[in-house]
């Protein structure tokens, strides 16, 4: 009967640090999850604000070139862009 007792328990412990285990590789795998989709958030974002700073000087330069086209071309004055 001890033995069978020595067993159940080594068996339970065994268990024990396999479920600690496997929720520590489930925690991990969500760390992971945590950082991966926080990047990629901050990816986006950088992305977007460099399309926005390349479009908005060419518009910019767009609207200076307009300016001039109209100033000189056709005689308008104090075009504001």
């Amino acid at each position: 009967m001890a033995a069978t007792n020595t067993v159940e328990r080594a068996v339970s412990a065994g268990g024990n640090r396999i479920a600690a285990m496997n929720q520590s590789a489930v925690e991990g795998v969500k760390q992971a999850t945590r950082t991966v989709a926080q990047k990629s958030r901050q990816a986006a974002v950088n992305i977007r604000r460099s399309v926005d700073d390349h479009y908005s000087y060419d518009m910019r330069s767009t609207a200076g070139a307009m300016k001039v086209r109209l100033e000189t071309r056709y005689g308008i004055e104090n075009v504001t862009p």
